[in-house]
Formats: structure tokens, sequence, C-alpha cells
């Protein structure tokens, strides 16, 4: 019979907030706190001390959780947990392992990691909503009016990514940006960013069009509580395995 136990914690606001910020991006995924707190728990086991030592780092967004119940008792498997204990007690050296602090590093670790895994499809989330129609000028805006201190960093591998990576969504996006500036032309000028016959495609209007695709990351990060840095970081992999496969350099 599989051995089991219960760990019981004074619930926080923090707390509460790493439960809340899985279960928005795990959203096909069973929802209760024990069930949440089983996986974070696999997910730990099979890693290693840095993992810990980087979740408890992390700070908790702040989100809305509500009501603060009293009391949060999820059941655990003995075995599994008293294996997360040694690896705290061996990651931060210390010998009395306190439940809250446990349970907010496993599941921030277990965030993180998700976090990750959710990254690696946010272009796939986004390319459905370009082809079915969006307004550039707000996304553009969108990146304009940010104060992402990362902003700029996500412009340009932005850029690169329509450059050399996907064409097919630099076509559909800038196909978007001609259709939207033909419409109200008289607050643009139309020869700066509609091609001449015979230009080249890839070089027109490149600026606006990554904005575009930046503007539409930043809302997407922000709606989905993904982690921006990520994001980036995995369209700079992507950029930097296209150029490998290619025979060129990664500047």
């Amino acid at each position: 019979m599989e051995k089991e136990r219960y760990a019981s914690v004074r619930p926080t606001p923090e707390l509460l907030a790493v439960f809340e910020i899985i279960n928005r991006i795990e959203v096909a995924q069973d929802t209760d706190r024990q069930a949440v707190f089983e996986r974070a728990m696999q997910y730990v086991a099979n890693g290693s001390g840095e993992v810990l030592k980087t979740a408890a780092r992390q700070k908790v967004e702040d989100v809305d959780v509500g009501e603060i119940p009293t009391s949060l008792k999820v059941r655990v498997d003995t075995v599994l947990f008293e294996k997360i204990v040694k690896m705290f007690r061996e990651a931060f050296q210390i010998e009395r392992i306190k439940t809250p602090f446990l349970m907010r590093v496993t599941l921030m670790a277990y965030l993180q990691h998700i976090k990750s895994e959710s990254t690696e499809t946010i272009i796939e989330e986004i390319e459905p909503l370009v082809q079915f129609g969006i307004d550039p000028l707000v996304f553009k805006q969108e990146y304009e009016r940010s104060e992402e201190p990362s902003k700029e960093r996500l412009y340009k591998v932005s850029r690169k990514y329509l450059e050399e990576v996907d064409i097919e969504l630099n076509k559909y996006i800038r196909e978007q940006v001609n259709e939207q500036i033909q419409d109200i032309s008289d607050y643009y000028n139309i020869s700066k960013y509609l091609p001449k016959r015979g230009t080249t495609f890839a070089k027109t209007n490149i600026i606006f069009v990554s904005k575009v695709l930046a503007g539409l990351i930043l809302l997407h990060c922000d709606m989905n509580c993904y982690d921006l840095e990520e994001v980036i970081r995995n369209l700079e992999t992507a950029v930097s395995e296209r150029r490998d496969l290619d025979g060129s350099k990664f500047y």
C-alpha cells in the first residue's frame, strides 16, 4: 500500500498566487492544488539542487487570489515527499526544512519549468491570430508604449526571426500592415511603406513589421503569464539554430 502523509501550511497570498499562475498556464491540467503540488514534486524529484536554488530567488507575481483560506492541506506520497526534503537539505545546507518554504520553492521551480515549455510554443499561438486578422497599428503601439526594459532586445530578435526563420509570418503581418496603410493613406506616406515593383520584399518596412510582432509577444506574455526573458532566449535560439543550418555565423 502506498504510503501517504499530509503537508499542511497556513496559506499566504504569495503561495496561493503561485498555484493561481500555474493554473492559468496549465489550462489542460487538473487544477486541484493537490494535483498541482504532486506534479511539482515529481518535477523537482527528477531535477537538481540548482533548480531549487534558482527557484528560491524568484519573486512571485502579484495576482488577485481572492479570499485567503485559513488553512491549506494536501495529501502527499511519503516516499516522494521525503526525497524532496532530502534534496532541500542538501541544496540549502539546513537540517530543518519548513513546509511553507518547501512548498513555495517546489511550486516556483515547477512554474519556471512550465513557463519555459509554454514559451516554446508562443509563435505557434500567435500565428493563427495573425492569419485570422489583426490590427497591426494596435500592436505596434503596444510595443511603443511598453515600459518593459527588454523591449529593445525583443524588437531586435523579432526582426531577426522574421527575416531569417519565419518568412511566412513576416508575409502575413506585412500584408495586413499594407492593407491598413491603404485604408488610412491620408495619415501615412505610402511610398515609405509600400514597396515599389521589383523591390526586395524582405527589406520593405521590416522595422514596422518587427515592432508589430514584438507588441504581439508583449501582450501575449502579459495575458498568459509567460516569462518574457525566456521567450526572448527561445527566439534567439531559433535564430541561432537556423543560422547554423544555413552555415552562417550568429552575430
